[in-house]
């Protein structure tokens, strides 16, 4: 009866873990809950959902909202679902004053101000003629006058003088330069997260006017210069949506699994639209996100802990990222791995039917070892794009965490246009994407695999 009693018990054992297996591994996506994620995070109400406005803290609500629903717990050391990041903004009123040598240029009549970090500049001129840019040196932080046309000169030609270091470049706008920088009501200056310093401060660029850059013939090396702005500053907060799905083991360490929430809110009309949805770029990232977040929670704990973030003003500078950087809920040295989804409602013909591609395939150890184990991924088909540095995975990956991005598509017919919208998205193809990655990240949460850089493969650290 003893034996009899421990075969039952037995059978009843494997019978259950096996249950549960079978469970996990029959764990269906369904279209409606992506389409219905899509329905709110693309709608007109939330207006695009712009870089650090209210529009975009409704989206990082709605997605914090989905993470507690799941069962999901507060990241650790984190007070809440959504984190606010404070980020710092400068006007400027448009009446900047330079002075080279014995001129003195004004801001609309003279010159435009392409980029600036506003702030006044003063000290002494370097000439540099635009012959001369391939061999010229320039003085980190100093202010460098470019002599000459530079309408057929390569943006390639510039690269070096703008990387210098040098604190002021004034040139010669080409007219397509001018005639743009002359639509802009305000000069852009890129905002930068409050509290964290700058390790490069901008070179402010000034484009002059071609009858402007006519006079300055006798400008010489060693004259004064004086750049003067009257710069308004201001804050603003971008938002951060965050959860954990708690391991077994601590020593296993974290999978991060991230998209960014943003887009570019209300812009340009184009045929009449003004409202630049982003259902693409990058709400379908924020969907496969909840998706595999629901189903990853449907399921037994797994090994290692699972962070979810979703990244606010990705698309104004990854501030989100960049503040996660710098203020990690959990060390960075115990994040396994950071994998992004970003674009996959679209589908693209470089791109093999009904897969994604992983940016940086080449880089790391992780997309083959996903592969391996049944997730529809293979190498970027677009590396002229460089796509590998424009997500939010880069920050991370420039701290040394293995860290890249899955898309289905590079820059789409609907890229940063308003008809990004829920008429072109492809929800059959949403759903079967992401139900393509939820065992093989079933399988990265629970086993003994530590992705890792290939050599050199980690990019430089900033």
């Amino acid at each position: 009866m003893k034996t009899l009693a421990l075969c039952s018990a037995l059978l009843i054992a494997v019978g259950s873990a096996a249950g549960s297996h079978l469970a996990a591994q029959t764990w269906q996506v369904r279209p409606e809950w992506v389409k219905a994620d899509e329905d709110f995070l693309a709608s007109d109400a939330l207006q695009g959902r712009g870089s650090a406005t209210r529009d975009e803290q409704i989206a990082a609500t709605y997605i914090a909202s989905q993470f507690e629903s799941f069962g999901l717990k507060t990241a650790p050391n984190t007070p809440g679902y959504v984190q606010a990041v404070e980020l710092e903004f400068v006007q400027l009123d448009g009446k900047a004053e330079l002075t080279l040598g014995n001129h003195v240029l004004h801001e609309g009549a003279d010159f435009y101000i392409s980029s600036s970090p506003g702030t006044s500049v003063n000290g002494s001129i370097q000439t540099i003629a635009v012959s001369d840019l391939a061999t010229a040196t320039a003085t980190k932080g100093g202010t460098v006058l470019l002599q000459g046309a530079t309408d057929g000169v390569a943006p390639a030609a510039l690269t070096p003088l703008r990387n210098s270091g040098v604190g002021l470049i004034v040139m010669q706008g080409t007219k397509a330069q001018l005639d743009r920088l002359a639509a802009v009501t305000a000069t852009r200056i890129a905002p930068r997260i409050k509290g964290i310093p700058q390790t490069a401060t901008p070179a402010t660029v000034i484009y002059l006017k071609a009858e402007t850059a006519g006079l300055l013939g006798d400008v010489a090396s060693g004259a004064p210069v004086s750049f003067t702005v009257h710069p308004t500053p201001s804050l603003r907060s971008t938002y951060n949506a965050m959860a954990l799905l708690p391991g077994t083991d601590p020593s296993a360490g974290t999978i991060l699994i991230t998209a960014h929430l943003d887009h570019l809110g209300v812009g340009a009309p184009v045929n009449g639209d003004a409202i630049y949805n982003g259902a693409n770029d990058d709400a379908s990232g924020v969907t496969a996100i909840l998706e595999i977040a629901r189903a990853l929670a449907a399921g037994p704990a797994p090994r290692r802990g699972v962070l979810f973030v979703c990244f606010g003003s990705e698309e104004m500078g990854g501030f989100g990222a960049r503040w996660f950087r710098e203020f990690p809920p959990v060390p960075l040295k115990d994040i396994a791995a950071n994998l992004e989804f970003e674009m996959i409602g679209v589908a693209q013909e470089k791109v093999p039917t009904g897969t994604m591609f992983l940016t940086g395939w080449e880089r790391s150890n992780l997309g083959p070892a996903l592969k391996e184990h049944g997730a529809r991924l293979s190498p970027d088909p677009f590396p002229e794009q460089n796509f590998f540095r424009r997500s939010d995975n880069y920050a991370l990956a420039q701290k040394g965490v293995v860290a890249q991005t899955a898309a289905a598509g590079g820059i789409v017919p609907t890229y940063h246009k308003p008809n990004d919208d829920l008429q072109h998205i492809d929800i059959p193809l949403m759903t079967e994407l992401i139900q393509s990655m939820i065992e093989p990240l079933r399988w990265l949460t629970n086993s003994d695999f530590k992705p890792a850089w290939n050599p050199g493969g980690q990019p430089a650290g900033n």
